[in-house]
């Protein structure tokens, strides 16, 4: 069977490129790493294009992936797609042509708002075939649609996003579950004992924490209610925040959780690589955005025995309705969520119950070898 090359066009972080540890992978660009390290059992060949010159592409080359920067424009998701960013496009397509001939690249596969709009603007112009792998909501720009309707597939992350979806385009659209069970989880059991007494903590104090980006729909706000409404009515519950790499972004989330009544300061644990054994030194973790589209975190936290208290929105109710009794909150306010918490931490073994019953079908229906075989199945169709 012919071998397929496939490129992975990112953004990738600005800064120091011999400096691997601080390329900071987002969600998009894990998953997309997870789904190329599979590709190749199956014979496709993954590159990937780096926009910026820096740590990321160090980063991918230790994760043994070829990873060139190229010196072309892209229009970044929080900006607007305006003439005068389009003519920038416009006048690099030689050079897009010169990378695609270059490294051979039979398709080109997109993972994120950045490279969706660009890409999908370079593929049109050039006829060439497009991967538009849906991670989000489908909330784009009315000019980057065309390029959406254009590409010659399209993939989505879970049933709950292609819902969201324009009806004449859900007939394109293929829907492959995000490969979630996380790898190595032994070591990262081992791993958090070592993080835990890092923290220094009290031996009586229980750590909740929650991941997740910036972005308004994770409810960051909504977090620092619930750790003040539960640090007041259980002192030894410890709140802390991971994710968050700007600290005037840290001091609005303790704002709001000391304005609430909550005693002392939350902890910031900044961005941390090693995620699933921070979650694994946890004691609980709390996932409470909006319109998640799949919902990684609450599905990696409790394969490594954490329990999980997640909104009842979008991505997680698909991922854990079999066992909302466990894992899901039933109103979405302070109260609900501190209730779940009390039972996760002093009734351990009615979430173990939970995960067990879980686990199984996450395994089949998330696991990254499947993942891999589906997309390849799309990529031989083109």
């Amino acid at each position: 069977m012919k071998p397929i090359t496939v490129a992975f066009p990112t953004a990738g972080r600005k800064g120091n490129p011999d400096d691997s540890s601080a390329a900071h992978l987002g969600g998009a660009e894990i998953s997309t790493v997870v789904l190329a390290k599979y590709l190749q059992y199956f014979g496709v060949e993954p590159i990937f294009l780096v926009h910026n010159n820096g740590p990321t592409i160090a980063k991918l080359n230790e994760e043994g992936f070829k990873a060139y920067h190229v010196d072309l424009p892209f229009i970044p998701k929080r900006e607007e797609i305006t003439s005068v960013r389009l003519e920038s496009l416009n006048q690099a397509l030689d050079r897009v042509q010169t990378v695609l001939k270059d490294y051979a690249i039979d398709f080109v596969h997109t993972n994120d708002a950045n490279m969706h709009r660009s890409w999908g603007y370079y593929c049109q112009q050039l006829n060439k075939a497009h991967i538009w792998h849906e991670r989000g909501l489908f909330s784009h720009p009315k000019i980057a649609h065309q390029w959406l309707e254009n590409a010659t597939s399209i993939i989505s992350i879970s049933d709950y996003v292609t819902s969201l979806a324009k009806k004449e385009l859900r007939s394109k659209i293929v829907t492959i579950q995000d490969p979630l069970i996380p790898e190595n989880i032994p070591e990262a059991i081992e791993q958090a004992r070592v993080f835990r007494a890092s923290l220094n903590l009290e031996t009586s104090s229980r750590l909740i924490a929650m991941v997740a980006n910036s972005n308004k729909r994770k409810r960051w706000d909504l977090f620092a209610k619930i750790a003040a409404k539960t640090n007041r009515r259980h002192p030894t519950y410890k709140f802390a925040v991971i994710g968050i790499r700007h600290e005037k972004v840290f001091q609005g989330i303790n704002a709001i959780y000391q304005n609430k009544g909550g005693a002392g300061d939350l902890i910031n644990l900044g961005y941390q690589d090693n995620i699933l054994a921070v979650m694994a030194a946890c004691d609980c973790m709390l996932a409470t955005a909006q319109q998640e589209p799949l919902g990684r975190t609450p599905v990696e936290a409790l394969f490594v025995g954490t329990p999980i208290i997640a909104s009842s929105e979008g991505g997680h109710v698909e991922t854990l309705n079999d066992m909302k009794e466990h894992f899901l909150s039933p109103d979405d306010n302070e109260l609900s969520y501190a209730i779940l918490i009390r039972k996760a931490i002093e009734s351990p073994q009615y979430h173990r119950e939970g995960l067990e019953r879980l686990s199984k079908k996450l395994r089949k229906k998330h696991d990254p070898l499947a993942h891999a075989k589906a997309v390849t199945e799309v990529y031989r169709k083109l």
